[in-house]
Order: structure tokens, then sequence, then C-alpha cells
């Protein structure tokens, strides 16, 4: 399960690359701790070089309910087996629009819940 890292021949590493120990051999990466103490090492060893945070991240917008739905036949009417799709696809996308719609309710409510407390 550990990766064993390469390093280039100046002695620099890239992003994921491990610097080597004074014997020369690559360092080998066992778990996440050690990933994250690599990553810690090489950022602490040029603190004035300028590091990348991105941006956060951008809310999924969703559209709008329909008002009504066109062409899905009732079972009187025999649907076929292509209608079965398209139910089972407006469905999902009405649950996905209502897990989203009940998230945002719960930001709204966690931080009047907590300044009452």
């Amino acid at each position: 399960m550990g990766r064993r890292e390469k390093v280039k021949k100046d002695g620099e590493a890239d992003d994921f690359e491990s610097d080597s120990d004074e014997g020369g051999a690559p360092k080998v990466i066992k778990n996440a701790v050690d990933l994250q103490r690599l990553k810690l090492d090489k950022l602490m060893a040029k603190p004035d070089k300028p590091v990348h945070i991105p941006d956060q991240r951008k809310e999924k917008k969703f559209s709008e309910p329909p008002e009504f739905i066109r062409n899905v036949m009732g079972s009187s009417a025999g649907a076929g087996s292509g209608e079965f799709h398209i139910y089972r696809h407006i469905r999902r996308r009405e649950y996905a629009r209502q897990q989203h719609l009940d998230s945002l309710s719960e930001k709204v409510c966690r931080p009047e819940s907590h300044s009452r407390q």
C-alpha cells in the first residue's frame, strides 16, 4: 500500500514527490500522516513562496420545478418502456432539488439556533 515517490536529480521535488534522505533513497509514504508531513515540510522549506488557496465552491443551481410535465402517459394509456425512464429521471431531479432545499433550510436555521443558546 506504500507509494514510492520519485525525486528529481537537482534535489527539488514536484508537488507529489518526496525529498530523499541523506542516503539518497526516496522516502516511502505509508499512510496519510506521512503524506501530510511531507507536504508540510515542503511548504515550510520555502516560506517566501506563495501558496495557492482554492476558492470556495459555488452552490449548485437547480432549475424551478415545471408547472406540469408533458408527454407522460398514464398507466391506463399503455405507457411504453421509454416512459418509465422519463418518469425516473424527473423523479430523480425532483428528489435532488428537494434535498438541496432541505440543506439550505438547515443552513439558515443552524445560526439561529446557536444564537439562542
